[in-house]
């Protein structure tokens, strides 16, 4: 009795081992078919196709394979829906899984500095400096780019308030000492075109620059 009883025992465990394993396999089977099913979308370009199989096909939002293709699909710049800021996001939560192999999040943000100084672009420079913050030497490149950049937009306005603006939003870049003759400049260019007297003298009380 004791060795039948043994005997059934082993093949039920052998059946639930089996049973198990097949379950482990059919998951892993659907888990790769929804996986290559958004990946052949994103590279088909069928970016709505893929992002209704990204929140259709995943019930658990932190699934690592789903983490990743959020990545993909936010990162890829012919992408209408592209957002460098919701990819460096699914990067991060993504690499956060210690199985998983790394997301190279360095050189994805060089890209996406490269790509926004190459469109000197004021409100993308800022949004990159707020959604990267904790990349230090990144934003700090992309202050100084920003700088640059709007004093050169200042420039092409090439007004006494557009420069004004300049140096009140960036009191210590190394333009708005330039900025701040730009303004002098044109004031004296505006006091000297109404040869109005007491605007002469108010500004020469005024300003301590002696070439003016």
């Amino acid at each position: 009795n004791n060795s039948n009883n043994d005997s059934n025992f082993q093949m039920k465990l052998s059946r639930n081992l089996f049973v198990c394993l097949c379950l482990i396999f059919l998951t892993y089977l659907v888990g790769y078919s929804q996986t290559n099913a958004v990946i052949k979308h994103l590279e088909k370009g069928e970016y709505e196709e893929a992002f209704v199989k990204l929140n259709s096909s995943f019930k658990d939002t932190n699934n690592v394979e789903r983490l990743g293709l959020m990545y993909q699909y936010y990162a890829d710049t012919n992408n209408p829906s592209y957002n460098s800021c919701l990819a460096y996001y699914y990067a991060n939560r993504y690499n956060q899984n210690k199985t998983a192999s790394k997301i190279e999040i360095k050189e994805f943000i060089q890209q996406t500095l490269s790509r926004i100084h190459n469109s000197e672009s004021v409100e993308k420079l800022e949004e990159f400096i707020e959604c990267f913050r904790e990349e230090t030497a990144y934003v700090k490149e992309a202050v100084r780019l920003l700088e640059q950049t709007s004093f050169i937009n200042a420039q092409k306005v090439g007004s006494i308030e557009a420069y004004e603006e300049y140096v009140r939003k960036f009191p210590n870049a190394l333009q708005s000492s330039l900025a701040k003759q730009e303004i002098d400049r044109l004031v004296i260019e505006n006091v000297l075109e109404s040869e109005d007297l007491e605007q002469l003298r108010a500004f020469v009380q005024t300003n301590d620059n002696p070439n003016y």
